[in-house]
């Protein structure tokens, strides 16, 4: 009976793949290609599908390559699942010509080291091939007891009682992911994307020029080893500076994006222009000027509930040239869609600069939102002050040193209650990087 691929090779093969819904071009194949990496006749300029399609595509495509791999003539070897698995995964990338050259006139053993050999796309060799032959190799190599890279050990967001015997500032996670350095067209949000209980990264990957933004989801129930969802949207950036957040704006359980338009807007203010989490970023549910005028690079936005109504409220922290000499804290109301302002103030933290980065989170428990204050830049590390939102940012929660070193714009911040999660953009792993500390 011909072999087909196992759910551990699949989660192989799509964790590398990716799942495009609309079509872009491969530079390295110089083809258009969708969903899982399907190219063909049926895939042109614009094409956009479901999830469904590609995961039907998925499935023709795998048909294909597996029949190869079970033909003598091109794999002239009885085969093991994780043999199988690694050799389909292998010519789904790299296509049937290839699986014939690995095989021919080898060994098991030679065809397991001469995987790596094919690591190369225009003559370069690319990480993110070097990552998939050494995962094809490993999987090769492997008996048939080898654990599905579904479920490897798992980091669980830690529960207060864990989280409390680990020492402020002491760091709670160390993880690098599939994702190669990230250039500064990259922003970094976190969120439960899939429902699962974990918190996944939405990789945020701008354009200048016609190119629209792309959003592309690492999942961190797979240790941020596998894509949930690579996609183009519809926001073209042109000239204009832009931010993002992300929040349920719809109440339909999905995490929306929040693009912020600062400047070069049509209404002469900062737009508010919402991606629905629902269309997988394919359909606006919001457009509307504010009542905010147009901003610049020394703010930055968060989203969140500071009146407590469950509304989606837009947070605008003006860093500096400011009329009240302090770093200000100014709040659009997402139940008036943005058209008034619950608070506007200045607070007891002196005007900052860009050795300054801001989040929101909960980090009192009394259910206003609170503002976190990482100052970046000190002889002694990357530090944490965390204003009071129940006192309207007038009084420190807590401030704490912490044991990450100095740092600069290769880093984000994302706070999620007791925990600041720090996105290192060019990692020691040469990949980008996830940690946290305990705050």
């Amino acid at each position: 009976m011909a072999m087909k691929t196992s759910q551990n090779g699949i989660n192989l093969i799509t964790s590398f793949e990716g799942c495009y819904t609309t079509a872009y071009w491969d530079k390295w194949g110089k083809v258009w290609t969708i969903g899982y990496g399907h190219t063909g006749k049926d895939v042109y300029k614009g094409l956009v599908i479901s999830k469904t399609q590609a995961e039907n595509l998925l499935k023709q495509d795998l048909n294909r390559f597996e029949k190869y791999v079970n033909n003598p003539s091109y794999v002239p070897h009885k085969l093991n699942q994780n043999q199988f698995d690694a050799l389909v995964s292998f010519s789904f990338n790299l296509g049937q010509g290839n699986l014939k050259k690995l095989c021919a006139n080898k060994n098991l053993s030679q065809i397991a080291n001469d995987i790596t050999l094919y690591n190369k796309a225009g003559g370069k060799i690319l990480n993110g091939l070097v990552k998939r032959r050494n995962a094809e190799k490993n999987l090769f190599l492997t008996g048939e007891s080898v654990p599905p890279p579904s479920s490897p050990p798992k980091y669980e967001s830690k529960n207060e009682d864990v989280i409390s015997n680990i020492a402020i500032g002491d760091f709670t996670l160390h993880m690098d992911t599939i994702l190669e350095k990230a250039k500064n067209n990259f922003n970094f949000l976190l969120g439960d994307y899939n429902h699962d209980g974990h918190l996944d990264l939405y990789c945020i990957k701008s354009f200048e020029g016609p190119d629209f933004t792309e959003v592309h989801i690492l999942s961190g129930n797979n240790n941020y080893k596998s894509w949930l969802l690579q996609t183009k949207t519809p926001i073209n950036e042109e000239e204009a500076d832009w931010d993002y957040c992300l929040g349920d704006y719809n109440n339909d359980g999905n995490l929306d994006l929040f693009c912020i338009k600062k400047n070069k807007t049509k209404s002469n203010s900062t737009e508010v222009h919402i991606l629905s989490g629902k269309s997988n970023f394919q359909s606006f549910i919001l457009h509307t000027g504010t009542q905010l005028h147009e901003t610049k690079d020394n703010c930055k936005f968060c989203v969140g509930d500071y009146s407590g109504k469950g509304n989606k409220d837009l947070f605008y922290i003006s860093k500096n040239n400011n009329g009240s000499k302090s770093t200000e804290v100014h709040i659009l109301d997402g139940n008036n869609s943005y058209q008034s302002f619950l608070l506007q103030t200045g607070t007891i933290l002196h005007e900052t600069d860009d050795n300054w980065e801001f989040g929101i989170s909960n980090y009192t428990g009394k259910g206003i939102t609170d503002l976190y204050c990482i100052s970046k830049e000190n002889e002694k590390g990357t530090e944490v002050h965390i204003l009071d939102g129940s006192k309207k940012y007038q009084a420190w929660a807590m401030q704490t040193s912490t044991k990450l070193q100095s740092t600069d714009e290769t880093f984000c911040f994302y706070p999620v209650n007791k925990q600041v999660f720090i996105i290192s953009k060019q990692g020691a792993s040469n990949s980008t990087e996830i940690h946290a500390i305990r705050v």
